[in-house]
């Protein structure tokens, strides 16, 4: 892959998905998380770095998981859009967690 299309490959997408920094469910009620990126199954959300929006804490896989579960069980969130899980989402990817799992799919 050419170094200026990995530079560039967020802003482009961001443009088009959005950037959401914690767990939604899509319009399909799958969880998403940061640029359009799909954590469904729960594994997939457990092994990111999410951190607690309180204390910047980081989260075991066991509260992300937990997590994973509320954002899941909650299927009106699907028909609300991304942002109405903000509202319930107890954790978040900072800046650095979103980019590493971008550049991990890309």
């Amino acid at each position: 892959m050419y170094p200026s299309v990995r530079a560039l490959f967020r802003s482009f997408t961001e443009a088009f998905e959005g950037s959401v920094p914690y767990m939604y469910l899509d319009v399909k009620g799958l969880v998403t998380t940061g640029i359009g990126n799909l954590v469904d199954p729960a594994p997939l959300a457990m092994s990111l770095p999410f951190l607690f929006k309180v204390t910047n804490q980081p989260a075991t896989k066991e509260q992300i998981a937990v997590e994973w579960r509320t954002i899941k069980q909650h299927t009106e969130l699907a028909k609300e859009g991304h942002l109405a899980a903000g509202k319930i989402a107890e954790l978040y990817l900072d800046s650095a967690g979103i980019d590493a799992l971008v550049l991990s799919r890309l």
